[in-house]
């Protein structure tokens, strides 16, 4: 699996984080702090639309600001 410090995540990293949104919606992406996407802590990628969506983000939110906002 790739690691990232910032900027663009390459998408082993990313696609995980979106289907597991997918599949658990935002009632579970609430409690989806799994190690691996701590990796997006820093990614500058935007965040598709309807995943923003679901994370209840602004639009145009990166990667980063969605693991963010996810509680501890």
């Amino acid at each position: 699996m790739s690691k990232l410090i910032s900027g663009h995540a390459p998408g082993d990293l990313r696609n995980p984080f979106l289907e597991a949104i997918e599949e658990h919606g935002l009632a579970a992406a609430r409690d989806m702090r799994r190690p691996g996407f701590t990796k997006l802590w820093n990614c500058t990628d935007i965040l598709p639309g309807w995943a923003c969506d679901l994370l209840d983000v602004p639009s145009g939110s990166t990667y980063a600001q969605a693991v963010r906002s996810l509680p501890a």
